[in-house]
């Protein structure tokens, strides 16, 4: 059974600093385990579902491996219009970056344009590390 890309771009969305997402390749669903340091949810049937079916979760890259400032910058690079990139690259400066950027998207009313760009870049993300771990996909997005 090949997994869906669908899938693997929402666990690359859920992906955080102090989450680890997996995905079961075998049923096509996600699990989203929270950093006990941050979160006092009991979580001890989680962990002992992905230690039981070691060979059919993976975990997903990591909050790092995922570099969403980069993904935002190339998207302000995508626009002609001087206004809008300088905006957008303004905004990409400082604490709260991820804030400021959408709400740029915001004033601009590029939302659908920013979050079709994030699929896309995090579809290929998706696609780039299911090839590196050899693991069949099933292309069911479509723009």
């Amino acid at each position: 059974m090949a997994v869906k890309l669908s899938v693997m771009v929402e666990g690359l969305k859920w992906v955080c600093g102090h989450d680890t997402v997996y995905v079961n390749i075998d049923d096509n669903t996600l699990i989203n385990v929270a950093d006990p340091v941050v979160s006092d949810l009991p979580q001890e049937h989680i962990l002992d579902e992905l230690e039981e079916k070691k060979g059919t979760y993976i975990e997903l890259p990591s909050y790092r491996q995922i570099d969403t400032k980069k993904i935002a910058k190339e998207f302000a690079a995508s626009f002609d219009d001087g206004a809008v990139k300088s905006r957008l690259e303004k905004a990409l400066n400082g604490p709260f970056w991820y804030r400021k950027f959408l709400k740029q998207i915001e004033i601009f009313e590029y939302k659908d344009n920013w979050y079709n760009f994030r699929t896309k870049s995090l579809k290929q993300i998706a696609i780039n590390f299911l090839n590196l771990k050899r693991i069949e996909y099933e292309d069911d997005i479509s723009y």
